[in-house]
């Protein structure tokens, strides 16, 4: 019993998400064609927290977390959506291209719509991996129980969509169960991370018992 609840508190801190740390980005805003500088373009943080570029289209962000995106508009322009969390900038002289439009800028989403589809998505399929993993450990007959934690802890499809047109931005195979406190961390793109081995798990116990559950003891002895 003293195992199988030390076996819940570490997976549970393994699996929930940790405050990202910090950094300094420091860059310049220029026109596409033209390599001018762009002033008063707003650079969008967090829902929340965004600034201007200056004069000669410079800006300075201070105490961002190490994994974030940052979205860029200007009018005239096309908006700049930049992910930070796969790709990887020069921090201490960052360059962005602005390109020149006359199309109006529409998004798929609205910021409400795309934070209640992340909230619900990372609450349901976290809660479903919780729930899998104890399940998990609770039962004594499962077969091959250590494969299934590691998967569920490894193995999740995540899929990144960009808000304003669903794009694909970033597709990844090995990623962690738990998103439940990154929302803030991605204010323009919806999060999926497809909770593949728990279900495989379900769809097996449900259909295929005897392939994921051992057999009684007791039963085999009284076969013999």
């Amino acid at each position: 019993m003293l195992n199988r609840i030390t076996g819940l508190i570490i997976l549970w801190i393994i699996l929930c998400s940790v405050d990202p740390g910090h950094i300094h980005l420091q860059g310049v805003i220029v026109d596409e064609s033209t390599a001018e500088p762009i002033d008063s373009a707003k650079i969008s943080v967090r829902e929340s927290t965004f600034l201007f570029t200056d004069s000669v289209g410079g800006f300075n962000l201070d105490q961002l977390g190490s994994g974030f995106e940052i979205l860029i508009e200007k009018k005239g322009y096309k908006p700049k959506y930049i992910n930070f969390f796969s790709e990887k900038y020069d921090m201490d002289n960052f360059i962005v291209k602005l390109q020149p439009t006359f199309t109006e800028y529409k998004t798929c989403l609205s910021q409400e719509g795309l934070r209640f589809i992340n909230t619900l998505i990372k609450i349901v399929f976290s809660l479903f991996n919780a729930f899998t993993l104890i399940f998990i450990l609770i039962k004594s007959k499962i077969r091959l129980k250590i494969l299934w934690i590691i998967g569920i802890m490894l193995i999740n499809p995540a899929l990144r969509l960009l808000q304003a047109d669903l794009s694909l931005l970033n597709f990844e195979i090995v990623n962690g169960p738990f998103y439940l406190f990154g929302y803030w961390n991605n204010p323009y793109s919806l999060l999926i991370a497809i909770p593949l081995t728990s279900m495989s798990f379900w769809v097996l116990y449900l259909l295929k018992r005897d392939w994921i559950q051992k057999k009684n003891q007791d039963s085999e002895m009284v076969e013999r």
